[in-house]
């Protein structure tokens, strides 16, 4: 699944020593399956259901003595970091856009930073520098997503930049939608690559 939907962190998990790879391939294949619930769904209320039902399932999971409860305690994963998730894409689910280049930061910690802070578990590195490092990379990596998502989500009539900056340039959604090329929206989209690259010195 990760193969088809997330190639290019499945390239990078391959670099990952034998004994990583392996619960790390996991961790990124729960992650695809959660983040494909939206494209999966043609409207909010079902993909809510399909959201819940993976909360419901992690709740099992640590409340009962099953296998996967066992692989979470012998990797040290934290069952907050596998709630992140799931509830960021909940959120997104509700909220169905962005107000600010914050709120997108918020997301990215949840749903891309946690994915590296139980990447770290795994490795069992514990360390403030990393979990610094991880918390950054994770941002970086979650605003450009947003970026790279446009053509895609315009297709689904869905506008995921954030509205303080369509205001400031003096776009509006259906610029996004229909991809316009202009100076304003290259000034937008630079503002946003710019916060990620920010991520990237610290």
């Amino acid at each position: 699944m990760h193969r088809q939907h997330d190639y290019e962190n499945f390239l990078a998990t391959l670099l990952m020593t034998k004994s990583l790879r392996s619960p790390a391939l996991v961790l990124r294949a729960f992650n695809v399956e959660v983040a494909r619930v939206q494209d999966l769904t043609s409207d909010a209320q079902t993909a809510a259901f399909r959201l819940q039902f993976w909360h419901d399932a992690l709740k099992g999971i640590f409340n009962k003595d099953q296998t996967l409860k066992n692989v979470c305690c012998c990797y040290g994963l934290q069952r907050r970091y596998l709630e992140n998730l799931i509830t960021s894409r909940s959120n997104m689910n509700k909220a169905k856009y962005f107000k600010s280049l914050e709120e997108i930061e918020k997301y990215a910690e949840e749903s891309v930073s946690s994915i590296y802070y139980l990447l770290l578990s795994v490795a069992g590195l514990k360390d403030v520098h990393a979990d610094h490092a991880a918390s950054h990379l994770g941002k970086a990596q979650g605003i450009t997503n947003i970026l790279r998502s446009v053509h895609v989500s315009s297709r689904q009539k869905v506008v995921f930049l954030p509205m303080d900056i369509l205001m400031k340039y003096q776009l509006s959604q259906e610029n996004v939608l229909r991809c316009t090329d202009s100076e304003q929206m290259r000034n937008a989209v630079f503002e946003i690559a710019s916060r990620a690259n920010s991520h990237l010195d610290k």
